[in-house]
C-alpha cells in the first residue's frame, strides 16, 4: 500500500472510528442508514444470515465502509433522505421508422405495422369449364394424377351441406360441367364410381381443378381434386378460390343421383326454397338428357332448407 492511500484511509477512520462498526455487525462493507433522535445520520451495518465476519484490522475494508457512509450522508443530507430518479440517456435515431420502434417499446400504446409476406401463391384466374369444353379439357389433362386437396382442419366448405354448396355453385358458374345424364346409357354405376354433379375449372391457364359431391345431397363439403404433381398445395386453392362460397346466394338446381346400395335413382334439386328428393326409374339419357327444374314440381318429399 502507498502512502497516499494510508494516509487518505487514515483521515477517513479518524472520522468514522473503527468502533462504529464490529465484526459481529458487518458484512461486505454494506450498511442501512438512519437517523437517530437528534437528526444525525447512523449507519446500521447489515449481517446476512450464515455469514463469516472479517476481521476489524483490515484497513481496506474500513476504509470503504467510512467512505459509503460519507457519500450517503451527504446525498441524504442534502435530499432529505430521498433519492431522485435520473432519467435514462436518449439514443440518437437515425430513421422514423427506428424511433417509432422505440416509441412502442417504451411506451406500448403505438400501433405497429408489419408488412406481410409475398403469398406462396397468387390465383390470378380461374376459368370455368362449360359442358361444351369438356372433350378440350379430357385431352390437355388427359395424364394428370389427380389428388385430393384436403386439409387437416375444418372451414364452412367441409361443414356446409353438399346441396347447398351445389346450388351456390350453380349461381356462381351456371350448370356443371359434367353430370350422370353426360355419361350415356351404357355407363356401369356402383359404388365409388357414381356422382351428382362435376365442376371443371383451369386455374392460372395451367392447373386443372375438379369439384363433386360426395356420394349424397345431405352430406357436407364437397370433394376437390387438383394435379398431385405440382407444387401448388391444393388445400390452397380450395381455400383460396371456394373460401366464400357457403356465403354466396342459392340458385335453383336439378340432378340426377344414383343409390348404389339400393339400386334406386333419384332426382335431386332445391326449388328456390327447399331440397327436393324423388325417387324415378332409371331416366334414358338418350332421350332426356340433363333434367328440367320442372322435374323437381311432380309429387316429391321434400326438406326444408338448413
Amino acid at each position: 500500500m502507498n502512502w497516499q492511500l494510508a494516509a487518505t484511509a487514515a483521515a477517513l477512520l479518524a472520522a468514522c472510528p473503527a468502533s462504529a462498526q464490529t465484526p459481529a455487525d458487518r458484512l461486505n462493507g454494506r450498511s442501512v442508514f438512519t437517523r437517530d433522535s437528534s437528526g444525525a445520520l447512523v449507519a446500521q451495518p447489515q449481517v446476512e444470515r450464515g455469514s463469516v465476519p472479517q476481521a476489524t484490522g483490515n484497513v481496506l475494508d474500513r476504509y470503504r465502509a467510512a467512505h459509503e457512509q460519507r457519500v450517503l450522508a451527504r446525498v441524504f443530507g442534502a435530499t432529505g433522505g430521498a433519492i431522485g430518479v435520473v432519467d435514462a440517456p436518449l439514443l440518437p435515431i437515425s430513421d422514423a421508422e427506428t424511433e417509432a420502434w422505440m416509441q412502442f417499446i417504451g411506451f406500448r400504446d403505438l400501433p405497429i405495422a408489419i408488412e406481410p409476406l409475398p403469398p406462396v401463391f397468387v390465383v390470378e384466374k380461374v376459368d370455368y369449364v362449360p359442358p361444351s369444353g369438356r372433350l378440350a379439357f379430357r385431352n390437355r389433362f388427359r395424364h394428370t394424377r389427380w389428388a385430393y386437396a384436403g386439409t387437416t382442419y375444418r372451414t364452412p366448405i367441409d361443414t356446409s351441406r353438399t346441396w347447398r354448396l351445389r346450388a351456390a355453385l350453380e349461381g356462381r358458374y351456371g350448370p356443371p360441367t359434367q353430370t350422370l345424364s353426360d355419361l350415356g346409357a351404357d355407363v356401369r354405376l356402383g359404388p365409388g364410381t357414381a356422382f351428382m354433379f362435376e365442376y371443371w375449372f383451369v386455374v392460372n391457364d395451367s392447373i386443372p381443378l375438379l369439384v363433386t359431391d360426395a356420394g349424397s345431397p345431405t352430406d357436407r363439403g364437397l370433394v376437390i381434386g387438383t394435379d398431385g404433381e405440382r407444387r401448388v398445395p391444393g388445400a390452397l386453392l380450395r381455400d383460396l378460390i371456394f373460401a366464400a362460397l357457403p356465403e354466396e346466394p342459392l340458385r335453383p338446381f336439378v340432378d340426377y343421383r344414383f343409390e348404389p346400395e339400393a339400386r334406386t335413382w333419384e332426382v335431386v334439386g332445391y326449388d328456390g326454397f327447399r331440397l327436393v328428393r324423388r325417387t324415378i326409374s332409371r331416366p334414358d339419357f338418350r332421350l332426356e338428357g340433363r333434367p328440367r327444374l320442372d322435374a323437381l314440381a311432380a309429387p316429391a318429399r321434400g326438406t326444408l332448407p338448413r
